[in-house]
């Protein structure tokens, strides 16, 4: 993933070395505040699951995580929910030059 989609956000808020944890969405309940917005940002995208994002408080880390999902599973559906018209493009553009790509 390029641009925004990961460039605002910690790589590893759930501990150092625990990375398996970004694929348990159960470890992101465990967390209070931003913290949990962050780890259902990083979790999602790696479940290919825009459900989590749902769960996040935080309106700019929402869409981030829309677009982040969007570009893991090619829905551009996804980046439409997205308000903010650069982030919103820059998901579309990343779509399509990931279907360039394959």
């Amino acid at each position: 993933m390029s641009g925004c989609f990961g460039s605002p956000l910690p790589k590893d808020i759930r501990g150092e070395g625990n990375g398996s944890k970004y694929m348990d969405p159960q470890a992101c309940e465990e967390k209070d505040g931003k913290m949990k917005d962050l780890c259902y940002v990083n979790t999602a995208p790696q479940l290919k699951d825009e459900t989590l994002c749902e769960k996040i408080h935080d309106e700019r880390y929402m869409e981030i995580c829309y677009g982040r999902v969007g570009v893991a599973t090619g829905n551009n559906d996804l980046c439409d929910k997205i308000t903010d018209t650069p982030t919103r493009q820059q998901c579309h553009t990343t779509l399509q030059e990931n279907k360039k790509l394959f």
